[in-house]
């Protein structure tokens, strides 16, 4: 049997119902906006106070127009140039930085939201969240740094952007890192985004060092998916570079960068392009189905080639141009609509290429236009053809 208390509370209508209407209480709050209210220490009254340490200063929460619940939103957007809000939230950081949260829902954006203070998360719901650039922006959408000032420190995560790219006509990126020579923007990361349909690249580092880019989905956009120029020690890793009008994953002037274990298929020129690259590694990544070529080096030297797949490309699997002390090994080349491997002129020297799988490929598994290039280590090291 259930137990049945004796009496309930019983809650009686009565008496004021105003705080206006209260003996002690002003006949009006000027003056008083924001400020909590409380009985006072001799309970004969209330009394207007500020509340210490109950608000939020570290992380704001901004809502879109068609967000389901508005309710936590410190900042609600209207659907027009929704960077406002966003922006507003950022600069309502502390000084030292914090999160912004925003909620499930579309983001018009006409201007880029940026970022100019250190230690600033921008996070998302996933693809619920998203950042559609309005037509004819021609803009960023995400700039961090102004190319004049050092930061670090920072991580965008789990949002989607739509660079809606066939109504723009200059200058768009989905996620910019705007660094400088002298002002680089350092140990930060992205993450968990899926940046589409840019008119340029979808993300795009540029004097950008010892970030973390990781488990993204940078697909169709017109130039590269992830770009890096001048952008040293980073690592990208787990993310995919698919059918971008250029190249899934570009390396441009940089050097010690890590790219593992990615997918970079079918994109217009190569899956992976490094350009005048020093001391990158390139392992466990998958180039399949790319207009010309798997991975392609040019004046790039120093370089380690491991363990990966490069298969169906429109010309070769892996390309070497005026490439230097290359280390390529363990590769597998297949069903490329050229070479499997292609040394391509004299001026690529002294590379060292053990170990690959190269078989099935239309022209033939190993091109060797090569200067002193080192094809077997010891009886047991011959390439695969």
């Amino acid at each position: 049997m259930a137990c049945i208390p004796e009496r309930l509370p019983v809650f009686v209508k009565g008496g004021a119902t105003k705080f206006t209407e209260l003996s002690d209480a002003p006949s009006s709050y000027s003056g008083q906006a924001g400020k909590a209210v409380k009985v006072k220490t001799t309970e004969d009254g209330l009394e207007f106070g500020t509340v210490v340490g109950g608000k939020r200063t570290a992380t704001k929460i901004v809502a879109a127009n068609d967000s389901l619940d508005k309710t936590l939103a410190d900042y609600v957007c209207d659907g027009t140039a929704d960077q406002e809000e966003i922006n507003a939230a950022i600069n309502a950081l502390p000084t030292f930085g914090g999160r912004v949260l925003l909620l499930e829902g579309t983001y018009n954006i006409s201007a880029p939201i940026t970022i100019l203070k250190n230690n600033v998360t921008l996070e998302g719901q996933g693809a619920g969240t998203k950042l559609f650039l309005v037509n004819g922006s021609n803009c960023s959408v995400i700039k961090v740094g102004n190319g004049s000032t050092a930061l670090e420190g920072f991580r965008i995560a789990n949002l989607k952007i739509d660079g809606n790219k066939g109504n723009q006509t200059s200058s768009s990126y989905g996620i910019y890192f705007y660094g400088d020579e002298e002002y680089l923007i350092t140990k930060s990361i992205i993450e968990n985004c899926i940046v589409e349909n840019c008119l340029h690249y979808g993300i795009y580092l540029l004097y950008s060092d010892y970030n973390i880019i990781r488990g993204n989905q940078a697909n169709s956009n017109g130039y590269a998916g992830i770009h890096f120029e001048n952008a040293s020690n980073n690592t990208i890793t787990g993310n995919q570079a698919n059918s971008n009008g250029n190249a899934g994953i570009y390396v441009g002037y940089s050097y010690n960068d890590i790219i593992t274990g990615n997918q970079a298929n079918s994109n217009g020129n190569a899956g992976i392009y490094v350009s005048v690259g020093v001391d990158n590694i390139i392992i466990g990544n998958q180039a399949f189905l790319n207009g010309y070529y798997g991975i392609y080096l040019t004046t790039a030297s120093h370089n380690t080639i491991n363990d990966n797949q490069a298969k169906l490309n429109g010309l070769d699997g892996i390309y070497l141009n005026g490439s230097n002390n290359n280390t390529i090994i363990g590769n597998k080349c297949r069903e490329n609509y050229n070479y499997g491997l292609n040394i391509s002129d004299s001026s690529s020297c002294l590379n060292f290429v053990v170990k690959n799988y190269l078989t099935g490929n239309t022209a033939g598994s190993f091109n060797d236009s090569g200067e002193g290039t080192i094809k077997e280590a010891s009886t047991t090291n011959d390439n695969v053809v």
